[in-house]
């Protein structure tokens, strides 16, 4: 048990000094992920069945506003939906590992997210830094509320003097009053580089690390609120493990 759990202590630094290592750039503005971006087009077989499984969760806000609308209960830490966390992680690691999910160590968080239309200007760009990679399954009709990406213009902003704080605070009171003249404070030092829409059933995955927002988080032709399933992994790990990234760069 004891080299057991040195040997997995090792395989967890070594994958730590590869994100410190591949993080350096010359231009200290960029990083080099270790994921790209990808999306995949009917994800779920039952899509339905899977909205419908959505109402069976008690949804709550954030107590400290870290995020709009309200999250469901951590899927993977209740009985009745583990089964369910298992089948959706793995599905979505093995766009990536397809020859070897069933060889991979990680920890993951699965939640549902509901967005209603009290949230009517666009979220705030933010990177989901502490997470090694991000999934999004869109569940609801909304044409054009999917997931936008960002570069940054000059010094990296994301961490404006009082504005994370006060963001912070909207999302928990849901005082709204001065949030579009805070959002295009911050936002107005990205440039956007990509949107992939909220096609219903469609799953965008990318690295934690990249910037990236929502624009609209209501349709005005849709009444529902914006169902998303959202997924954050940590720790991927398995003997021999190559990063997609890492390997393209490689290549010069």
């Amino acid at each position: 048990k004891k080299k057991k759990t040195a040997k997995n202590q090792i395989r967890k630094k070594s994958c730590s000094t590869i994100r410190n290592i591949i993080d350096r750039d010359e231009d200290k503005n960029k990083k080099i992920m270790l994921y790209p971006i990808t999306v995949a087009d009917d994800f779920f077989a039952k899509p339905y069945s899977v909205k419908e499984l959505s109402n069976k969760f008690n949804f709550t806000p954030c107590s400290a506003g870290y995020f709009p609308g309200e999250r469901s209960e951590q899927l993977g830490s209740l009985e009745e939906s583990n089964s369910f966390f298992n089948y959706t992680c793995q599905k979505i690691l093995s766009i990536i590992y397809p020859e070897s999910v069933n060889d991979l160590q990680y920890s993951a968080e699965l939640y549902f997210q509901k967005i209603s239309n009290e949230f009517k200007n666009p979220g705030f760009v933010h990177t989901d830094s502490i997470k090694e990679l991000t999934a999004i399954v869109y569940l609801s009709p909304h044409d054009n509320c999917g997931t936008s990406f960002y570069d940054p213009i000059g010094e990296h902003p994301i961490n404006l003097p009082g504005i994370i704080n006060s963001k912070f605070d909207i999302y928990k009171n849901k005082n709204f009053t001065n949030e579009a003249e805070l959002v295009n404070k911050l936002n107005k030092n990205f440039k956007k580089t990509l949107t992939v829409s909220s096609k219903f059933n469609r799953m965008v995955l990318f690295d934690g690390s990249y910037l990236h927002g929502v624009e609209n988080f209501i349709d005005e032709n849709i009444n529902e609120d914006r169902l998303t399933l959202i997924a954050f992994f940590h720790h991927i790990t398995k003997n021999g493990i190559r990063y997609p990234m890492v390997e393209n760069k490689r290549r010069l």
